[in-house]
């Protein structure tokens, strides 16, 4: 299967660390390796300040790889967001979606993919 390289970078922002990534929502089609972050971002811990990030081969031919990552962060609280990873390399939308505490935003560059975690200001919360 023709695949594309793409790259995904989480940075942690925030004052807590990640402890812990879970990723789901993963369609096999989507990815070279069939598992896509679900197998190379899977239980990653990123400590307060810094960024992890990973190669994810996409499938040429598929028209949308989304994939939902879930961040426990050491403090017990939890964000969840949704994001096509072929948005990395401006073929799809980024159909992005985020619940939690804290302010989680994704941008693009080159052909990344940059989640970006901080914590809300007071007016925010």
């Amino acid at each position: 299967m023709p695949s594309q390289e793409t790259h995904l970078k989480v940075t942690n922002a925030s004052k807590t660390d990640i402890f812990t990534t879970a990723v789901s929502g993963i369609d096999p089609f989507d990815w070279e390796n069939k598992h896509g972050p679900a197998g190379n971002f899977q239980g990653v811990s990123i400590p307060a300040g810094k960024s992890e990030e990973r190669r994810e081969e996409v499938n040429r031919f598929a028209s949308n790889c989304p994939f939902t990552m879930k961040l426990m962060f050491a403090d017990k609280t939890v964000d969840v967001y949704t994001i096509n990873q072929k948005f990395a390399i401006g073929e799809a939308q980024p159909d992005f979606s985020h619940t939690g505490p804290h302010l989680v935003t994704y941008d693009q560059s080159g052909k990344y993919l940059i989640i970006s975690v901080r914590d809300k200001a007071k007016e925010e919360q």
